[in-house]
């Protein structure tokens, strides 16, 4: 399902982008001279949102294609959604420390290799806001599901009525929506 491989996409960048690329390297670079007061506040809760995320994207994958399924799974993980509130509170006080840092020139000068050796296109600031879109796109994801959802039930009543050859009742869409399915047999007496 796209909202599982999106997930599994965001987990892997969470952790290539945040968790080994900056965090771990800056963490052991004496040159950086970065407390690690400065560490937490730059990185927030981010492990938090690593963890959250990975779980969640193993339940989104046993959910498979069943859009039922992936909704029960979002509102089952509702509250693991709060690490983004305490990211998303921390974040003016995110760019605070990293506008400070790259007011340093050797940190700067650090900041910027380590980018290189990742091989990113854009520094670590553009990372560190994701998380804040990311949260605001989860309801974008879900609603392009509904839609989804709705079109895949209405072309399979469409199929069932075109089985029906010889159906002359009222157009099965009129009836509202398709509750159940299944093999039937046509008895004549």
């Amino acid at each position: 399902m796209i909202a599982a491989y999106m997930q599994h996409e965001y987990v892997c960048e969470i952790k290539s982008y945040y968790v080994k690329g900056y965090m771990k390297h800056i963490s052991n670079c004496e040159e950086a001279k970065v407390s690690h007061k400065y560490l937490k506040d730059l990185f927030s809760n981010i492990d938090d949102i690593y963890t959250f995320n990975r779980l969640f994207v193993d339940e989104l994958e046993a959910c498979g294609l069943d859009p039922v399924s992936v909704a029960k799974c979002f509102v089952k993980n509702s509250n693991g959604f709060e690490v983004y509130t305490q990211y998303c509170t921390n974040y003016p006080r995110t760019v605070s420390v990293l506008t400070e840092l790259m007011g340093n020139s050797e940190t700067a000068e650090i900041f910027k290799e380590r980018q290189m050796a990742l091989q990113h296109s854009l520094p670590l600031g553009s990372y560190l806001l994701k998380p804040v879109q990311r949260i605001l796109k989860y309801h974008l994801l879900l609603q392009n599901m509904v839609k989804h959802a709705n079109k895949e039930s209405d072309v399979r009543v469409q199929e069932i009525q075109s089985l029906l050859y010889g159906w002359e009742g009222q157009d099965l869409t009129t009836y509202g929506e398709l509750v159940a399915e299944g093999a039937f047999q046509n008895v004549q007496s």
